[in-house]
């Protein structure tokens, strides 16, 4: 707001000019300049405006007590994911800056003067908002969804400090705002939470002093943002929901607004606990909806200004504060109360389970693959013949769905309602595009001009007798995935004009909740922990003593193991442009530690058992600690740009399930030795009867896996072992190993315990990632062997092939086999079977 005046009555509001940008997407933020234009001799002042990912520019002027609005610049962002939320004014010394921000976390600094860029400024999450020291311009404060408010000179392009606290801000920061002279920042956030924090801490100040010096001088290049883990002030009682925007009034004074229609004057004291409430405000009536428009306040801080969703706008007066503000509207803001969506479990309108769409904000609403829900829209029908806000009358409305990911889910139309006519749309775009048309003869001409092809549906004239009228759609999950589902809502006048709304709702299609498939997920770790004791039998701690005499090979094992496969995993990821899921899944492959059954192959390739023994124990301990680390420092960049969190208690539990059972068996086999020929012959079995299961009832549960592998990631993910084998393989060489430890190295480098990965994804990543991301450890578990049995194959027929030429120079003059080849024969054919059980048991 720019401007005050004497009196606030409504009829002094008058609504001017009416802008539809053609994106037709929703406006986050409304700016406007403050700063006069020096070169207009009429009155004018520029505003701007952003929306998905351009920001325009407005001038408007007075000439002759006649206003115009003009458009005089536009900017589209390069990265077409771009979606701005805020965007503010401010001054470099005499230049006319705009900044912007908002999804891809990226402040853009435009110089409108010379149309050009400045440098962004860079965040590690969605900015929310951004804003300015009036009295110090280029100090700029921002909320960011990592739950961190930053404080930035903007001019420098120099982060100066970040506030984040352990015991604040537990969610992401929605609202910031920094007071007139810059000396304090208020925060607010989706934990509900106010903040107030200093930029007068002695390190802030230094590095305000190194920003003004510039990139010229080293204390600029080496500086660092100061740290702030405490604010000066903290409250989570002033509000019971999101706090989604935040004002400075005074040197003091605060007003805050939450999501739940409470709107608070305050005043913090620091030496106080809790904040002096001077005002506070309830929404009384009913609403749906849970965020209303950020509040805004004039330049002489007597008007203040929250805007609604459904177009209206509550004007107070800063000096009185009545109990009521006054509601102003415009011909466009046609009242949207009356139209209800709601989601329930089944179709029968008695049912108690009834979900609001407003309810979820922010949230996803999680449906189960093939589960079905009801999505249902409630009319009220009195509002078709009286709208409070004008004479007109409503004639139709449409309602269109529209997803953003149309294989996710699928929606049929449950027909609730008696109708005449029904034409079928067969747009492939649009889940649902249906045009309701009320028994009246006047002014649907233009209707049907403006929508030839929705599915047409006449109501009956006793249709809008009822109070309500209900229009459901089953919903069911098809594919697991997120979607954004969009309500685009027409409404038609006999006036021919028409109004436009629009909701949207995240759905997210989970793993399944059938009863084979918990039934399955609960014998999974009980199969691990069983296998993993198993093969700690296996080891004999005998030959740990090896280590202590040639630590040599085992450390170069290590590097190969844990200094390798990662930044391998990293690298394929990277080259092949994976998905940020996928690429996590690789890593965490990458950074699994070897596996068994390498020990296995390093017999059928005669290498060094014992080490391969000593390499998959040492890595498999290490697991502890090296996996959190490469987790919780690389791993991060996969997981921000996911968006998702994974608890150290998590990780570290779904590692104790493979590693502590490990131990057990190396333990058990320790103090009881004579159990290991007995546990040597019940292995098998148990192997053979752990591959039928997961290829009879794995296959049934999780078929819908493999119809979401793609023969892209088929074909490109199993370089990660493949280039183990190979890296590995040279790294021993470049250490001058002997050609025993070289392939015994490259196997055990190449061979990851691919069951932990499952394991940390399974348990560990949110839904849908844990079941989209085990599609990446399938592939690699089903491909890492794969060469070694071409090469094995390969062997077995040379070796036959040198056997049969052997035995035909050993022929007597009777045509008979010489005794020692029938011999050298019979132990051939004797190992060939060993092998056989070998890769059986593995």
């Amino acid at each position: 707001m720019s401007s005050d005046n004497e009196v606030h009555d409504e009829d002094n509001f008058q609504c001017e000019h009416i802008i539809t940008e053609s994106h037709k997407k929703a406006i986050y933020s409304i700016s406007i300049c403050q700063q006069a234009l020096s070169d207009e001799s009429e009155e004018a002042f520029l505003f701007a405006t952003c929306a998905i990912n351009q920001i325009c520019v407005y001038k408007y002027t007075i000439i002759d007590e006649k206003s115009s609005v003009q458009l005089i610049q536009s900017y589209c962002d390069s990265d077409d994911k771009e979606y701005f939320y805020d965007c503010k004014w401010t001054m470099f010394g005499n230049t006319t800056i705009l900044a912007a921000a908002g999804l891809r976390g990226v402040v853009r600094v435009i110089d409108i003067a010379h149309q050009c860029h400045l440098k962004p400024l860079r965040h590690l999450g969605s900015v929310n908002q951004i804003a300015f020291a009036s009295e110090q311009p280029t100090l700029m404060a921002s909320s960011c969804s990592n739950y961190a408010v930053y404080l930035w000179d903007a001019e420098a392009a120099l982060c100066l400090a970040n506030y984040v606290g352990p015991d604040q801000h537990k969610q992401g920061v929605l609202s910031v705002d920094i007071n007139y002279n810059g000396t304090f920042i208020v925060s607010g956030g989706l934990d509900n939470i106010v903040c107030v924090w200093s930029t007068q801490d002695k390190e802030i100040i230094e590095n305000m002093a190194i920003a003004k010096r510039g990139p010229l001088f080293k204390e600029f290049r080496l500086s660092a943002p100061h740290h702030v883990y405490f604010p000066i002030f903290y409250s989570n009682t002033l509000h019971e929901h999101y706090v989604d925007s935040v004002k400075w009034f005074s040197e003091d004074i605060i007003v805050s607004k939450s999501a739940d229609h409470v709107y608070c004057i305050w005043k913090f004291n620091v030496e106080q606990k809790d904040p002096n409430i001077l005002f506070r405000w309830n929404r009384s009536e009913k609403s749906n909806i849970i965020f209303d428009v950020r509040l805004g306040l004039s330049v002489t801080r007597k008007l203040m200004a929250i805007g609604r969703l459904d177009g209206s706008i509550f004007i107070w007066n800063m000096t009185t504060l009545p109990d009521q503000p006054n509601i102003l509207t415009h011909r466009e803001s046609k009242s949207m109360d009356n139209f209800e969506i709601f989601i329930d479990k089944t179709k029968n309108d008695k049912d108690q389970n009834i979900e609001y769409l407003t309810s979820f904000g922010n949230k996803s609403y999680e449906i189960s693959l093939f589960q079905i829900r009801h999505i249902t829209i409630q009319v009220d029908s009195n509002d078709f013949y009286h709208n409070k806000h004008n004479n007109s009358n409503v004639v139709g409305f449409k309602i269109q769905i529209t997803s953003t990911n149309p294989n996710i889910i699928n929606l049929r139309k449950e027909v609730p309602i008696s109708t005449e006519t029904i034409k079928i749309n067969n747009s492939n775009t649009i889940l649902v595009e249906d045009l309701y048309i009320l028994s009246r003869k006047k002014s649907l001409g233009h209707i049907f001009n403006a929508y030839p092809s929705p599915t047409l549906i006449y109501l009956k004239q006793n249709s809008t007798n009822d109070s309500n009228i209900h229009m459901t759609w089953s919903m069911k999950g098809a594919a697991m995935g997120l979607t954004k589902l969009i309500f685009h809502l027409d409404i038609f006048y006999d006036d021919d004009t028409s109004l436009s709304r629009s909701w949207s709702l995240n759905i997210l299609v989970i793993q399944p909740k059938r009863l084979i498939d918990k039934l399955f997920y609960t014998i999974i770790p009980f199969i691990v922990i069983i296998i993993s004791i198993l093969m700690g039998f296996l080891l004999d701690l005998k030959i740990i003593t090896d280590l202590l005499k040639n630590p040599k090979p085992v450390l170069i094992g290590f590097l190969a193991q844990y200094g390798l496969m990662p930044f391998l995993a990293m690298g394929i990821a990277k080259i092949f442009h994976y998905t940020p899921l996928y690429s996590l899944a690789l890593f965490v492959i990458g950074c699994c530690p070897g596996s068994g059954a390498s020990n296995q192959w390093t017999v059928l390739f005669d290498g060094d058992v014992n080490l391969s023994a000593i390499m998959s124990f040492v890595s498999t301990a290490a697991s502890f600690f090296m996996m959190p680390l490469y987790f919780y420092t690389i791993g991060r960049f996969y997981m921000d740009e996911l968006s998702i969190r994974i608890p150290f208690l998590s990780l570290v539990r779904s590692l104790a399930l493979v590693v502590i059972p490990y131990s057990i068996g190396i333990v058990i086999s320790y103090f009881y030795p004579k159990t290991r020929p007995f546990i040597k012959k019940l292995i098998k079995p148990i192997m053979i009867f752990v591959l039928l299961f997961f290829l009879t009832f794995g296959l049934i549960v999780n078929w819908y896996l493999f119809i979401m592998i793609d023969l892209y990631t088929a074909l490109t993910a199993p370089l990660l072992p493949f280039l183990g084998f190979l890296f590995g393989g040279i790294l021993a060489w470049i250490f001058r190993m002997n050609w025993t430890h070289i392939k015994t190295i490259g196997i055990e480098a190449g061979i990851q315990n691919v069951g932990i990965a499952f394991i940390i994804i399974m348990y560990s990543f949110p839904q849908p990632y844990a079941t989209q991301g085990m599609i990446v450890p399938m592939i690699v578990s089903f491909f890492t062997t794969k060469p070694f049995w071409i090469i094995l194959i390969i062997r077995n027929q040379i070796r036959k092939y040198k056997q049969r030429k052997e035995e035909r120079k050993n022929l007597n003059t009777n045509g008979e086999i010489i005794h020692d080849n029938d011999k050298l024969q019979s132990n051939n054919e004797e190992n060939l079977k060993q092998e056989n059980v070998i890769e059986i048991i593995k």
